[in-house]
């Protein structure tokens, strides 16, 4: 086939060569049964292997990948979004802020956003109609409001990006962005259509990549009691969505305890700073029986020059902005963060990461946060196993 010799080595050289085998075959498969001349396919052809539930993402998986606007995949364009994909977090992230521009312009409407978010994917239940539209129209209210920071009624990439780093949405496009990679870079050839739901590749290696004892025993309590089954647990979508809840908690648990310590020091600082100037000044001194004259006696009183800030104060905004510091994560935390987002195997984490400095009303109010979250995980996968989307376009 060759297609991979027409691609930039900078973008080969981003999958092992036994990953470009099978893209190449899975395409070959949708290009031959998508065109006559066997080298692109068209919507049609894709929406009918890939993620058959839910016909409207797999149209927007399909009209991002169209990077010409012109109806049909080529193999470079097809190996290029799969390059984002599969990427960084913020490669992930531009490549969903791609779907979102239907009409390919520089941000995002709130049309637009409202036509992508009306997927039933991001229902968690069965809608009606006049539901999935008040849900549609409160999600672009609040978005809009908290987001559209110059108010111009869209979104640009910057905008975009600071919404989907904490959404719900974007989690399950980042579960969904896994899965596709997954189907496409794995052995073997399309056998038939693949549904969302009933696709779920377990990440275990031999030398224990994932698996349920990495996770710490106290948040392996929380999960207990939050109801979520050892199953469940070792299954690394759930396990990653259920400790990325937990991390974030101690996250902003510690952010507001670094940012109280930093004020108190802030504070000390500035009350000691005067006595200290004061303190160091040199006493003035004028010859015996000799009168000063004024204008030495004013250089000779100049102080000297108080001792240099400490580096916090360094570090602090310029007057008339807001001084508020701003929490810092432990690297514990903060590495396990980008774990959580990038997708990778979690290992052990240290025992920073434990759930002791969260008090007992933090720690009731996170098992409720997780109860929650595992049922609507629930209900996500009995939806998806036994009901076909709406259609997802409709206002």
């Amino acid at each position: 086939m060759g297609n991979h010799q027409t691609i930039p080595d900078e973008i080969a050289d981003r999958f092992a060569t036994c990953e470009l085998e099978s893209i190449e075959r899975k395409f070959q498969k949708l290009a031959d049964e998508g065109s006559f001349r066997k080298k692109s396919f068209d919507k049609k052809t894709f929406q009918k292997y890939y993620f058959t539930s839910y016909p409207s993402i797999s149209e927007l998986l399909f009209n991002t990948f169209d990077a010409h606007g012109n109806g049909k995949v080529e193999f470079e364009e097809f190996i290029r979004g799969l390059v984002l994909v599969r990427g960084s977090f913020d490669e992930k992230i531009f490549f969903m802020f791609k779907m979102f521009r239907l009409k390919k312009g520089k941000s995002v409407s709130k049309e637009e956003f409202r036509r992508v978010t009306s997927s039933g994917i991001f229902a968690g239940k069965k809608e009606k109609k006049d539901e999935k539209k008040q849900r549609v129209n409160e999600l672009a209210e609040e978005v809009f409001t908290a987001y559209d920071v110059d108010h111009d009624k869209c979104l640009n990439r910057k905008e975009f990006t600071e919404w989907a780093k904490q959404s719900l949405e974007s989690t399950v496009l980042l579960d969904l962005f896994k899965k596709l990679d997954n189907l496409l870079t794995a052995s073997g050839s399309i056998s038939g259509p693949t549904n969302v739901m009933h696709e779920t590749h377990v990440a275990k290696t031999d030398d224990g990549g994932f698996s349920i004892d990495n996770i710490p025993p106290s948040w392996l309590e929380l999960f207990v009691q939050a109801g979520i089954t050892k199953e469940e647990l070792q299954d690394p979508s759930t396990a990653i969505m259920l400790m990325g809840i937990v991390a974030d908690k101690i996250t902003n648990k510690k952010g507001k305890q670094q940012q109280q310590h930093q004020q108190h020091q802030q504070q000390h600082q500035q009350q000691q700073q005067p006595a200290t100037a004061q303190h160091n000044a040199p006493p003035t001194s004028h010859p015996q029986n000799t009168p000063a004259p004024v204008q030495q006696a004013a250089q000779t009183a100049i102080p000297a020059a108080p001792a240099p800030p400490p580096l916090q104060a360094l570090n602090s905004p310029a007057p008339g902005t807001n001084n508020t510091p701003k929490p810092v994560m432990s690297t514990a935390t903060s590495s396990l963060l980008a774990d959580i987002r990038k997708g990778t195997d979690l290992k052990r984490v240290e025992a920073d990461t434990e759930l002791g400095e969260l008090s007992r009303d933090d720690k009731n109010d996170l098992t409720n946060v997780l109860m929650r979250a595992i049922h609507d995980h629930r209900v996500n996968l009995k939806i998806e196993e036994n009901s076909d989307e709406e259609d997802d376009w409709d206002d």
